[in-house]
């Protein structure tokens, strides 16, 4: 299967400051979020991959990630979007970690459970992280937002839905 790996905040929802998430009950979709991910060629695997520092770090509880989590899956559900599998690393930044992006682990977590072509599969994100995550496993790029990294995408797009358009014209 082909698939898109999306990053989370910043790319599909608010990023918020660190200091912001533990008064946070409801994530904020990206205004065009929605659309965009109705506009995912069907054949195409949607995943998340996601870092998530703050659990670790004491900022927010996994219980507080996971429910807010649960319902944005579910705002995405209602909207006929299937993510196919989530996938995050709660590890704190300062220590090594195999799974933290750009690191492989959260995507060779994914390849246990899916027959994913990483050839033809695109990693969308906001950050350098998720630009190095796509070279280091030989997937395209696509930096979506203000980006303004070192690390080179393969495409820019000013937001998500130019990204996916970008996808299924090629």
């Amino acid at each position: 299967m082909k698939a898109i790996f999306l990053d989370r905040d910043g790319t599909l929802i608010k990023d918020y400051p660190d200091h912001d998430w533990a008064h946070i009950s409801h994530l904020e979709l990206l205004p065009d979020t929605l659309f965009a991910l109705r506009k995912v060629p069907p054949l195409y695997a949607l995943f998340i991959v996601t870092n998530q520092y703050l659990i670790h770090e004491n900022i927010i509880a996994f219980e507080q990630f996971r429910l807010t989590h649960q319902h944005f899956l579910a705002v995405l559900r209602q909207a006929n979007i299937r993510i196919q599998q989530t996938y995050f690393c709660p590890h704190v930044r300062h220590l090594p970690c195999k799974c933290r992006k750009p690191e492989t682990g959260l995507i060779e977590q994914c390849l246990l459970n899916y027959d994913v072509d990483l050839d033809h599969s695109w990693v969308i994100g906001d950050s350098e992280c998720d630009i190095q995550l796509a070279h280091a496993i030989g997937s395209a790029s696509i930096a979506v937002g203000d980006y303004r990294s070192a690390t080179k995408p393969d495409y820019v797009a000013r937001d998500l839905t130019k990204a996916i358009d970008f996808i299924a014209n090629g």
